[in-house]
């Protein structure tokens, strides 16, 4: 009778919804959702929790469907009370934008089964130490337990590490520039590879940082990004970002970038964070992909603010070709200036050339044109931001920023994570109904 009631209650508050329908945009996006209006050259759509305006010009085709608030109503009158079923139901609402309803799924799924693994990692949650904690809470215990260890460090061993940096500092340096720069299909190359390769001491990333890194040949800087691979760490991780916003060649920073993604690190999750707050504009496209791979919720806010940046571009305009004029302000006067002779077998004959007299003024001007400089502001869209937004996120709302800074009010900073366990399972809880 209850749940009768629940499903009543959720259907009139959908009243306001027309229909379901799917849109095919001509670019190949699909998007679906409740027709609430059409209003002007545009339909306006309920898609999950909040309206979207689609111009007709940009609809390829419309097909006709049961509208997802129909669809979820018919889920939660057959629901099971079991964590399962709420943390599949919740995934469900989470594909479709109802990340009201999504959340209170989890939260439900914990309430029967504080352990639930499917609705702890869609919260946000991640296991450390054997218990479940935020992402920032794991951050900051990772931290703390990194201090701790540090602070064990004895002055004498602080020493010896320096003395093992200055060494490995000296030997890379021999390397660069003996065996490295060597053909990279020879002996030699292969040899000083493998020795690179065979490093693990962490005195050697700071060298392997400053020294193979900053090699001019693409192959020895790859070879350092590997071997910083291989060591592992948080000195390494660090030392892959300041590689990766700092490289120009592709290739390198890319594989910065996928070796990054292979380490766990408090702190470069930290410095990706700020990166995206406070570095430049190609700093800020490269850190995105690394922030994505790392699945940092944290930085969302960053990445929507890098969205669509406007930027200021100083355009060099070249010389121009030199203008000529002539102002007349006399007469000139023609006469025959000399007799070009002519000569053809049994005849001669001569070409007059004329000259000219002026009587009064003739002004010959030239205009030149010097190179000057403009400082523009134009507006850069970056599509490696987008895609890491959609990657941490799994939502798509394109450039559309006020869409983004909406989805991430709803679903994160308006919903604070306690610890749902906390709350005891007292029966079925009725999620509130996506409003229009």
């Amino acid at each position: 009778m209850k749940r009768m009631v629940l499903v009543a209650v959720i259907a009139a508050t959908w009243c306001v919804a027309a229909r379901g329908d799917v849109f095919h945009l001509k670019g190949g996006t699909v998007i679906e959702g409740d027709v609430l209006q059409h209003k002007g050259d545009a339909i306006v759509v309920l898609v999950g929790n909040g309206e979207m305006s689609i111009p007709v010009s940009l609809i390829d085709r419309r097909e006709s469907a049961p509208s997802p608030t129909e669809q979820y109503k018919q889920r939660l009158a057959s629901l099971e009370p079991t964590a399962d079923a709420h943390a599949a139901l919740g995934r469900w609402c989470l594909d479709r934008q109802f990340s009201d309803q999504a959340r209170t799924h989890f939260l439900q799924a914990l309430r029967l089964d504080a352990n639930h693994e499917a609705a702890r990692r869609a919260l946000g949650y991640v296991r450390y130490r054997d218990r479940w904690m935020t992402r920032d809470e794991a951050r900051q215990a990772r931290l703390d337990d990194q201090t701790r260890r540090a602070g064990e460090v004895q002055s004498p061993r602080d020493h010896e590490f320096k003395f093992r940096a200055r060494q490995w500092t000296q030997r890379l340096r021999d390397l660069g520039g003996g065996a490295l720069s060597q053909w990279q299909f020879s002996g030699e190359f292969e040899a000083g590879r493998n020795e690179v390769l065979a490093i693990r001491d962490a005195a050697a990333v700071e060298p392997l940082r400053d020294v193979l890194a900053r090699h001019p040949e693409e192959s020895v800087r790859l070879l350092a990004v590997e071997a910083l691979g291989r060591i592992g760490g948080d000195d390494a991780a660090l030392a892959l970002i300041d590689i990766m916003t700092r490289d120009k060649d592709g290739q390198v920073w890319q594989r910065s970038r996928d070796v990054l993604a292979g380490l766990d690190s408090a702190k470069a999750d930290l410095e990706l964070a700020n990166l995206m707050r406070k570095g430049g504009e190609v700093a800020r496209d490269r850190v995105a992909g690394a922030v994505a791979d790392a699945g940092l919720m944290n930085s969302v806010p960053g990445l929507i603010q890098s969205l669509i940046t406007r930027e200021g571009r100083v355009i060099v305009h070249e010389i121009t070709q030199s203008q000529r004029a002539w102002i007349r302000t006399g007469t000139l006067y023609g006469y025959v200036a000399d007799l070009e002779p002519v000569v053809a077998e049994g005849a001669v004959a001569f070409n007059p050339v004329i000259g000219y007299i002026a009587a009064g003024a003739i002004l010959d001007v030239h205009a030149r044109v010097e190179p000057w400089t403009e400082r523009v502001v134009v507006t850069v869209t970056h599509p490696e931001v987008l895609d890491a937004l959609k990657r941490v996120t799994g939502q798509d709302f394109g450039y559309d920023v006020r869409a983004w800074r909406r989805w991430y009010g709803q679903y994160l900073v308006s919903h604070p994570s306690p610890d749902p366990a906390a709350t005891p399972a007292t029966g079925p809880v009725a999620p509130a109904a996506p409003q229009p």
